[in-house]
């Protein structure tokens, strides 16, 4: 019985070791250097500084079973979600300049975008946060690009590729961080970058790493039970 239940735990191990891991929550992760940029406020650090050169980093987490789905013509593929469409936000992440962060929720907009048809033949990815009420205006909002595309992607996987997307293709990218109340602007920073990484990886789920969790305590009793084999008498 015990040996039953021990390689019971190892097969699990090895087939969660082998099988991958669900992509309907994918995180993506991106560092690089801003190619031009102003902080106004202080957003990132200091007021009327150039951001310029600076590395930035960025980790989002999208959960692409809240999403819509569109597809145009068989040359555009696009999973979108968040108050401007009247649906669940897909999700959002954080951005990281100077060692100063600002999230953004994706509330407003969140989407992944693949173009693939003749001179428009790129992969985006975007998120924002809005408001404009008349009274109070701010628009938090992150953009990437890459180009050529990696074509039409499954809407469940998002062409999960492993390694960084940026290494033979063109990266780049932009943000905006602004808000204002009456007018009166109340922070404000902007520029572009270049990526010189991004990788798009899937996020296990809970019930994943349960299982996993039961694979390592199988593995473990194995090891366990070859220590007391080979204890002296």
């Amino acid at each position: 019985m015990k040996n039953g239940l021990v390689g019971f735990g190892a097969a699990l191990f090895l087939l969660l070791w082998t099988t991958p891991a669900s992509a309907v929550v994918i995180r993506i992760a991106a560092t690089g250097s801003v190619n031009w940029g102003l902080d106004v406020t202080g957003v990132f650090g200091t007021p009327n500084q150039s951001l310029s050169n600076d590395p930035f980093t960025f980790v989002a987490t999208l959960d692409l079973s809240k999403a819509s789905y569109s597809s145009y013509g068989g040359f555009r593929t696009d999973l979108y979600g968040g108050d401007l469409y009247q649906t669940p936000s897909l999700g959002g992440g954080v951005l990281t300049i100077n060692g100063h962060s600002q999230a953004i929720h994706g509330q407003w907009h969140s989407s992944l975008l693949a173009m693939f048809h003749d001179d428009y033949n790129f992969d985006q990815q975007a998120m924002q946060d809005h408001l404009d009420d008349g009274v109070r205006y701010f628009s938090n909002a992150i953009l990437f690009q890459q180009s050529p595309s990696y074509g039409l992607f499954d809407p469940l996987s998002y062409e999960l590729s492993s390694g960084n997307r940026c290494l033979v293709k063109s990266c780049i990218g932009n943000f905006q961080f602004y808000d204002s109340l009456n007018g009166d602007v109340i922070s404000s920073a902007y520029g572009d970058f270049s990526i010189t990484s991004l990788t798009i990886s899937a996020v296990p789920e809970p019930s994943t790493w349960a299982v996993m969790v039961l694979g390592f305590c199988g593995v473990g009793q194995v090891l366990r039970g070859r220590r007391r084999q080979l204890a002296p008498v």
